[in-house]
Parts: structure tokens; sequence; C-alpha cells
């Protein structure tokens, strides 16, 4: 009897043992699993050594120096951004991207491979604040020799695909990545001209016709002239 009462005391503890066991392995995996990077991005701490006044570039830093965390945006982006205060002691990071991006439109979001990737907010017209600061605005004329507009003539923006055309007038208004943008103006029959802007927001081009095309044979209906004694 005694053995059996043995026997049975430590199958009862070997099977409790393997129960806690059970339930040990189970809360480890749950607590693993619950930790996405989210939460655990939402939780990450850094230390800020002294009290200071620093660029947002530089916050980045201390985040990357004390983290597994990098940061993905534009060159330049914050180079007008104010300056941040730093308090000493521990601040969570998300805490300290708030303070940081708060007088800049911007956003953040956080990728699979623990980037944090900075995004420019959209405005109304879809360009980017950044974009807005460095585009100019452009109006102009094109006309012949005789003064007379040039309706549907075309205007580029050399190196881009960025155009547009003149209207019934002549006018035309385009926007363009820098105020010492070069306009590419072009017409048939007429010879291309480049126009530096240097700063320009109004420009006015008188189009030559072009040597080549005066020589041309146009086809009329009792014979064949040049073009250049073509008239009415």
């Amino acid at each position: 009897m005694k053995i059996k009462l043995k026997r049975v005391r430590s199958l009862f503890r070997k099977r409790h043992l393997f129960m806690i066991m059970r339930a040990f392995v189970l809360l480890l995996c749950t607590t693993v699993f619950s930790l996405t990077p989210e939460n655990s991005f939402s939780q990450e701490k850094v230390n800020i050594d002294q009290d200071k006044l620093v660029s947002v570039d530089q916050v980045f830093k201390i985040i990357k120096q004390q983290t597994d965390y990098d940061f993905i945006y534009k060159k330049k982006l914050f180079k007008n951004a104010p300056k941040v205060q730093l308090t000493k002691g521990e601040i969570l990071v998300t805490k300290l991207l708030e303070k940081s991006l708060s007088s800049s439109n911007v956003s953040y979001e956080l990728s699979n491979s623990n980037a944090i990737i900075i995004i420019e907010k959209k405005i109304n017209d879809g360009v980017t604040v950044d974009d807005k600061q460095e585009r100019h605005e452009v109006v102009g004329i094109i006309t012949d020799e005789s003064d007379l507009p040039l309706p549907g003539a075309n205007i580029l923006e050399k190196g881009t695909l960025n155009g547009t055309q003149t209207d019934f007038d002549g006018k035309f208004a385009l926007t363009v990545s820098d105020e010492n943008a070069v306009l590419i103006v072009s017409y048939l029959g007429f010879t291309n001209q480049e126009i530096p802007l240097n700063g320009q927001t109004s420009i006015s081009v008188k189009l030559i016709e072009s040597a080549a095309t005066l020589d041309e044979i146009v086809v009329i209906g009792y014979g064949s002239v040049k073009k250049e004694n073509l008239t009415g």
C-alpha cells in the first residue's frame, strides 16, 4: 500500500509540475507574440543627458544611438525647422518625436524593418510645403516678328516633362521648379528659343520664322510657289 501511495504521490507531483510548466510556456508565448513592433515602439525610451537645445536632425541622431531604429527622410527637410528644447531625463521615443515634429508639416510611420519614415503632408493643391517654397510661377506671351500672337506654341521647362501651350492670345502660365529654370519655346515653322528666367516672373518672347521653312514648296490650286512668296 505504501508503495502504491508513493507512486500516486509521485504521479500527482509530475502532473502538477507539467501543468505549471505548460502554463508558464503559454504565458511566455502570449507575452512574446503580443509584443508587436508598434507596441514595442510605443514603450521605447531614450535618455537625455542634459538640458539642451538641438535641431530635429540631432534628435533623430540621439534616437538612433540609443535604439535600433533608423530614419528615412528627405535631405534638408528640417533645414529651417525650429530647434527642439530637450530636458534631462528619460522620455518616450513617441513623445520625443511628437515634440520635435509638431512645428513641421510632416508625419511618420514605422516600417517592418525598424525604419521610421518621415512623410511630408500634402496641402490643398497636392503640393508639399517644401515643394511650394521651391517652385516658381511664370507668365508670358509668345508672338511672331510682327507682334501677332502665336496660339498653340509649346513652352517646356528644360530637362523636364513640365510644359504648357499658349492660348488663343498667345499667352501662357507655367509653374517651374526653380526661379533660374530655362524655358524652351517652340512653334511649327519657327526657330526654337531657350529663355533663361533668371528670376523673372513675366516674359515676352518673339519667335523668328525658320529660314528652312521659307524655302519649302507649297502646293496651291493653280500651281506651286515658295512659302516665302505666298501671300493671302
